[in-house]
């Protein structure tokens, strides 16, 4: 069986999505543009692959015989600094190397053109510094997890600007089979005082051991909540109150999704008033 977790992280231009001794990356969006910017002292190779997770290859063109990722990507990028060279698939994908006091800049700008109308988009980086190769998030084994958001938090079939999405998530797979549990809706904002949160998720066969709970950013449980199960379907519903009955204040959540003893899925909702 393979198990994903979807791990929260908060954005913003001070605090990098992504981060080591070595390197820190930002990522941003707007209307039109996702953009992503990788800063680094030194670097010898950078690779960037992107896509919808629906079409493409499962193998990064240069690196295919020994890693793989877990969904299809159809563009990628490399640029090898000391050699000057470089190759991209989409030419509507800007890649610029700028120079910030002692660090390198990467800076990526994909047009939302790219992605058609996909629901999600999933990106990968790779950097080779001295010889050693990074991968962004870290490798699992022969896998490469690649980062994954939703691009239309409202459904509304168009981006959402940047201000409004308050969360990207990071897919981790562990092992290779095919998945069994997937989410399948999600409404992330919401008003308690007019309706309850739900979230469906959806598997091969019929579920059980699905439990769900939510929690403050800070790691207070607020409660358990609801888990209604539906043959294959598995809807968790919240109203927005604690365990006494009262309705949380508005800010952002997270939905702790259990399948048996493993945390299958940390989900960020927000409730507005």
């Amino acid at each position: 069986m393979k198990i994903f977790v979807l791990l929260l992280i908060f954005l913003s231009e001070e605090e990098p999505l992504y981060y080591s001794n070595f390197y820190e990356i930002y990522a941003s969006w707007d209307s039109i543009n996702f953009y992503i910017k990788i800063k680094v002292k030194e670097f010898d190779r950078v690779y960037l692959a992107t896509g919808n997770g629906e079409e493409g290859e499962y193998f990064f063109p240069e690196l295919r015989e020994v890693n793989k990722f877990p969904v299809k990507l159809n563009n990628f990028l490399m640029f090898d600094i000391k050699e000057n060279k470089s190759y991209i698939t989409d030419k509507r994908i800007i890649y610029k190397l700028d120079t910030l006091e002692n660090n390198f800049m990467i800076n990526f700008k994909l047009p939302i053109k790219i992605y058609d109308k996909s629901q999600y988009v999933y990106f990968w980086i790779g950097l080779e510094i001295k010889e050693k190769f990074y991968s962004i998030p870290e490798k699992k084994e022969n896998i490469f997890p690649v980062f994954s958001f939703s691009p239309d938090k409202d459904f509304d079939g168009k981006w959402d600007k940047g201000v409004n999405i308050k969360a990207i998530t990071r897919v981790i797979f562990k092992g290779e089979e095919e998945e069994e549990l997937t989410l399948k809706e999600l409404k992330k904002f919401f008003n308690p005082e007019k309706e309850n949160l739900e979230i469906v998720l959806e598997g091969e066969r019929e579920l059980n051991n699905i439990f769900a709970s939510v929690y403050s950013l800070t790691g207070k449980k607020i409660r358990d909540i609801d888990v209604l199960k539906s043959g294959k379907k598995v809807i968790i519903i919240w109203d927005g109150r604690d365990e006494s009955g009262k309705i949380q204040r508005s800010g952002v959540y997270l939905i702790v999704v259990m399948k048996g003893n493993e945390t299958w899925a940390q989900i960020p909702v927000v409730i507005f008033k």
